[in-house]
């Protein structure tokens, strides 16, 4: 695997978890809607005049949102541990700890500088050699 595709995979874990954070959001949200209509039967007229119960929408929502939660959970949960299993197998410690803190965690280069000690240029050359070593399965 080349390293663009080994970066292409790690890069992709943050923005999954960003998704799954909304997603999260998003139940929330209709719970508290749940919680508003406090269990009674809520109805309005729609634009056919039919009459629609909110309770009921909200139900739907939830459902169709805890489905969508349940597959980007296992997604994730496939990737991090596809990851970290690929973190753990490399040799030097400051490799691993970058790596995690990259991609894992999502921290920016500047910070893992800071954090690490070293110039960001080094960051740069320490993370080019981790990535070469990093086996992605």
């Amino acid at each position: 695997m080349d390293r663009e595709e080994k970066k292409r995979i790690l890069k992709s874990y943050l923005p999954l978890r960003e998704e799954l954070r909304k997603i999260e959001e998003e139940i929330i949200f209709w719970r508290s809607k749940l919680t508003r209509f406090g269990g009674s039967v809520v109805k309005f007229s729609n634009t056919k005049g039919t009459r629609i119960n909110k309770a009921d929408e909200a139900f739907e929502k939830l459902e169709m949102l805890d489905y969508r939660f349940s597959a980007k959970i296992i997604s994730l949960s496939d990737l991090r541990s596809r990851i970290e299993d690929a973190i753990e197998e490399l040799d030097d410690p400051i490799h691993r700890l970058l790596m995690r803190m990259r991609y894992v965690e999502g921290h920016t280069w500047e910070l893992i500088a800071v954090e690490l000690s070293y110039s960001w240029q080094h960051v740069h050359k320490i993370h080019a050699d981790a990535l070469n070593l990093i086996n992605m399965r």
